[in-house]
């Protein structure tokens, strides 16, 4: 999951980080989460100018528009949703709460061990 910029810089970041992965040998996906132009329209977030700079500048311009929005322009409470909702589009909830039950069991367990090894030295 791939929260950026809407930039030049910001929407290639995925494609770029796909080539140098699959240049290792590893097989990725990269879903952007944030920022999107949906997102830009949706929630009415302030443009700003594109950096001529940029080498991509003109291939982004050609796919996107003349403007570029900063991912930090997402009210916070926003993004959290956007996030919480990635991740549990992956995420095998009934596995993770079984996986935080044993945890809480464990640290039971781990805490009656350490009382009773507590207990015994001060004896």
């Amino acid at each position: 999951m791939h929260l950026g910029d809407y930039d030049p810089s910001g929407v290639d970041i995925s494609r770029e980080l796909k080539s140098r992965f699959e240049k290792l040998g590893i097989t990725s996906y990269f879903e952007r989460l944030a920022l999107t132009k949906d997102q830009i329209i949706q929630f009415n977030l302030p443009p700003m100018p594109l950096k001529e700079s940029d080498p991509r500048t003109k291939k982004f311009q050609q796919e996107h528009g003349d403007f570029a929005v900063e991912l930090d322009a997402l009210p916070s409470r926003i993004l959290r949703v956007i996030v919480a909702q990635g991740i549990t589009k992956y995420l095998n909830l009934e596995a993770f709460e079984e996986d935080q039950k044993l945890e809480r069991e464990e640290k039971v367990v781990l805490e009656r061990v350490i009382e009773a090894i507590a207990r015994s030295t001060r004896d």
